[in-house]
């Protein structure tokens, strides 16, 4: 197979390359969650976790001994009610978490790690400081530190962008999010 300059054989990944480098930012994200997903979940695999599974873990891990509703959880892991009925069931059953009726209101729950969701964290904190650590590399401090700025200023005015949609049509807002719910 013939090559040309400055590709070494690798047209495919020099194509997939210039393909992001020319992408919109916000295509540019969308690339970007969909590599570390899988990284995540690749790495998760022999823990049988799924990314979704693992930020309830780290939610609950980073909030020892308070009381988390699973309304907190799915404004935290950012999915819906019958998602995190779904994803806790199944962690249940791993029994990495336990959910309790919560004694002032038994409408509501409470989750919590057990031991075993405890033990299973602190073997995967390894896990997410080399994935923290792969997408850093090659970064200075100071470069570290400015994408972490510009991630959560993206990150305000997508929220802001939101709440402002939210205020124009709230009911036209709520129809598109049940939509979307629906396809995944």
């Amino acid at each position: 197979m013939e090559t040309t300059a400055g590709h070494g054989g690798n047209e495919p990944q020099e194509r997939e390359r210039h393909r992001f480098e020319d992408a919109s930012l916000g295509y540019k994200f969308k690339l970007i969650q969909e590599q570390f997903r899988s990284m995540v979940n690749e790495r998760m695999r022999a823990a049988e976790l799924t990314f979704s599974q693992m930020g309830v873990l780290y939610y609950l891990d980073s909030s020892p001994g308070g009381r988390i509703t699973q309304k907190m959880l799915c404004e935290a892991v950012h999915v819906k009610h019958p998602t995190m009925n779904g994803i806790l069931s199944r962690m249940e059953e791993k029994g990495l978490v336990q959910q309790t009726v919560d004694p002032d209101n038994r409408r509501c729950r409470n989750i919590m790690l057990t031991e075993k969701g405890r033990r299973l964290m602190q073997m995967q904190n390894a896990e997410r400081q080399a994935c923290n650590e792969a997408l850093t590399r090659g970064f200075t401090d100071e470069e570290t530190g400015e994408c972490h700025r510009l991630m959560n200023k993206i990150y305000r005015n997508l929220c802001g962008y939101r709440e402002a949609r939210q205020q124009e049509n709230p009911r036209k807002t709520e129809k598109n999010e049940r939509q979307e719910e629906q396809t995944l």
